[in-house]
C-alpha cells in the first residue's frame, strides 16, 4: 500500500492511499515546494490508519475518469468526505478570492506528485481516496486487414486472480449513437484477439468482467494512435514523517490494508442527501473554476496584480498584440503604470505591438514620446527594436480592448478602464467569448483604422 500526504504549511489537506502495490521497503519520501509540502509513504505490513469522515462514497472509475490517477488502469474509489470545506469555499461553495491562487498552486502541485486532477475535483479538498487499482491492461489497436475490426492484446501480468477466463463487452458507436454491441468470452493466457464489427463507427467502449465484477473500462476511444500509456504514479524517498492534528469530524475509521477495497466495512449508514447535494455543488464550482482564470476584479490601490494578470496574457503564443484605448498616451494620468505596460510589452520582442487610442487635441502623441523617451532608450540599449506601432484615430470609441491574434487563433478581452488607470479604483478585465472575438476585433480595425481615420501612424 502507497500512502500520499499532502500539506500546506503543517496542515493536512489531502490524502490518498493506494493498494495493489506491492514495493520494497523504503525510506518515506518528502517533496517542498513553498508552503506546499508531499509525503509518501510504502506500508508493505498490515497496518491500520485512523481516518476521520462525514460520509462514504464508493464505486468503480473507468480510466477516463477525472478522479481516477492511472493512465493505464482502471480502479475502485472509496472517499472518506470530510463536509466542512469553508477553509477554502464560502456558504455559496465558491472559492474565496484570496485563497484562488493557492488553490490553483496546490492542484498543480497534486497534479506533479500523484497526477491526481484536484482542479475537476475540488470537493475532494480534505478527503481520504482509497484507490485499489486493477492491474489490467488492454491494449487495442486497429486490425491491419480490416479497419472495421479491433484487436485487444489483454495483460494479466500484474493481476491476481485465480479466474482463466473472463467477459468482454463491446459497444461501437458513430457519433455516440449504437451501431454495434460484442458480449464475448476470452481467456486469461490469450495474446490476443480480435472484435468484429459489421458496421462503421468511429467510437469504442469497452468493460471487462471478472465473473460479474468489473474489471476494466475505457469510454469514447478514438483511434487517432495506439491505445498505450504508462501509469502515473510518481515514486520517490523522503527523510521524515510529520504528525498532523485531526480535523474535527463526526465519524472516525480504522481502515486496514485489505487485496480488495470491497473488504473495507463501515458501520454508520451515509447520508445520501449530503453526498447529493455535495455532488451538485461540486459541478457548479468545476465550472466556476474552469472560467475563473477568464476574469480579473481589482479593487483600490492594485495596479501591481493589474500588471501581473496583464503579463500573464501577453506571454501567450501569438505573432500580434492589439491593445484599443483611447487615453492609452494620456501620461498625465498615469504615467508610471503606462511606463510598467511598456515594459511588459517589451519582453517580448517576437510579437508585434499595435496601440490605437484616441487622437485628441489636448493629448498629443508628441507629450507622449516625449515623456517615454528615456523608458524607450532603455529598453532599446540591450535589446533588439521593442516593435510598437502607434495608430492615432479620429473615430470615437469608449470601451478598452486586448486581442492577441495569429493565422489560426485570436484571444480577446475587454478591460473596465483605461490602462494608465488599471487596478487603481475598482475595475475589471475579462475574456471575449470566443463566438464573438473575431467579429468585436475586425469590427474595431476596420472601423478605427479607415485611412480617412488615421491621424498618426508611428512607431517606437
Amino acid at each position: 500500500m502507497i500512502k500520499q500526504e499532502f500539506f500546506i504549511e503543517e496542515q493536512k489537506v489531502l490524502t490518498f492511499f493506494i493498494e495493489n502495490f506491492d514495493i520494497e521497503d523504503s525510506e518515506p519520501f518528502i517533496e517542498q515546494k513553498d508552503n506546499l509540502k508531499f509525503i509518501e509513504s510504502y506500508k508493505i505490513n498490515s497496518e491500520t490508519e485512523n481516518i476521520d469522515f462525514d460520509e462514504i462514497t464508493e464505486g468503480f472509475l473507468e480510466i477516463e475518469h477525472r478522479k481516477n490517477p492511472f493512465a493505464d488502469y482502471s480502479s475502485n474509489l472509496k472517499e472518506f468526505i470530510v463536509l466542512d470545506k469553508k477553509e477554502f469555499f464560502n456558504e455559496y461553495n465558491d472559492l474565496y478570492p484570496e485563497k484562488r491562487e493557492l488553490f490553483f498552486k496546490l492542484s498543480e502541485f497534486v497534479k506533479e506528485w500523484s497526477n491526481f486532477d484536484l482542479g475537476k475535483s475540488p470537493f475532494s479538498l480534505f478527503n481520504t481516496l482509497v484507490f485499489t487499482p486493477k492491474r489490467i491492461k488492454l491494449k487495442m489497436k486497429l486490425n491491419k486487414n480490416n479497419q472495421n475490426n479491433v484487436d485487444i492484446f489483454p495483460n494479466f501480468d500484474f493481476y491476481n486472480t485465480n479466474e482463466e477466463s473472463f467477459i468482454i463487452r463491446a459497444i461501437f458507436k458513430f457519433n455516440d449513437e449504437i451501431v454495434y454491441s460484442i458480449l464475448d468470452k476470452f481467456l486469461k493466457n490469450e495474446q490476443n484477439f480480435t472484435l468484429e464489427c459489421k458496421k462503421e463507427w468511429n467510437s469504442l467502449d469497452i468493460e471487462v468482467f471478472e465473473v460479474s465484477k468489473i474489471i476494466f473500462a475505457r469510454y469514447n476511444c478514438k483511434f487517432t494512435r495506439s491505445i498505450s500509456l504508462n501509469l502515473s504514479i510518481k515514486s520517490k524517498s523522503i527523510n521524515k514523517e510529520i504528525n498532523i492534528p485531526k480535523k474535527n469530524v463526526k465519524k472516525t475509521i480504522t481502515l486496514e490494508r485489505t487485496s480488495d477495497i470491497e473488504n473495507l466495512i463501515v458501520g454508520e449508514k451515509t447520508n445520501f442527501s449530503n453526498l447529493i447535494s455535495q455532488y451538485h455543488q461540486e459541478k457548479k464550482i468545476k465550472t466556476k473554476l474552469a472560467t475563473l482564470k477568464d476574469f480579473v476584479f481589482l479593487g483600490t490601490d492594485e495596479k501591481q496584480k493589474g500588471l501581473e494578470k496583464f503579463e500573464n496574457i501577453i506571454e501567450m503564443n501569438f505573432s500580434e498584440l492589439w491593445i484599443f484605448d483611447p487615453y492609452f498616451i494620456d501620461i498625465n494620468q498615469g504615467k508610471d503604470m503606462i511606463d510598467s505596460i511598456l515594459t511588459i510589452l517589451s519582453k517580448n520582442i517576437d510579437i508585434k505591438k499595435n496601440i490605437v487610442f484616441e487622437s485628441k487635441q489636448n493629448i498629443t502623441f508628441e507629450n507622449f514620446k516625449k515623456g517615454s523617451n528615456k523608458l524607450v532608450e532603455l529598453l532599446n540599449k540591450h535589446k533588439e527594436p521593442i516593435n510598437f506601432k502607434f495608430y492615432g484615430t479620429t473615430e470615437h470609441f469608449h470601451d478598452r480592448f486586448i486581442f492577441l491574434v495569429n493565422k489560426i487563433n485570436i484571444k480577446g478581452y475587454i478591460i473596465g478602464t483605461s490602462m494608465n488607470s488599471f487596478g487603481e479604483n475598482y475595475s475589471t478585465l475579462y475574456k471575449i467569448p470566443e463566438l464573438f472575438e473575431w467579429e468585436v476585433f475586425s469590427t474595431l480595425k476596420n472601423n478605427l483604422l479607415k485611412p480617412e481615420n488615421i491621424e498618426i501612424d508611428e512607431s517606437l
